[in-house]
């Protein structure tokens, strides 16, 4: 498979989260796609092998305690609803 398919199928397989999501979020839809465990996927590998694709929009308000998650949106997604 060609580099462009393989972005393609990601970035379209990724469109399931919506508008923004959690890293955590991107690796369970990823997982699932793969057929592997989310154990399986590096956290810090699959935020590099996928920088190209996401950009950070904030973090979540969540309720609980500790750091909130950092939310990301699609590059995509945010060039054309920035448009």
């Amino acid at each position: 498979m060609t580099e462009f398919a393989i972005n393609w199928i990601t970035n379209n397989i990724l469109l399931i989260l919506g508008d923004t999501f959690t890293l955590k979020e991107a690796r369970h839809i990823f997982a699932d796609f793969q057929q592997i465990s989310v154990d399986e996927i590096d956290n810090s590998n699959f935020k590099k092998n996928h920088r190209n694709v996401f950009s950070l929009v904030g973090t979540s308000s969540s309720k609980r305690p500790g750091r909130p998650a950092k939310v990301y949106r699609l590059n995509d997604l945010q060039t054309e609803q920035d448009n």
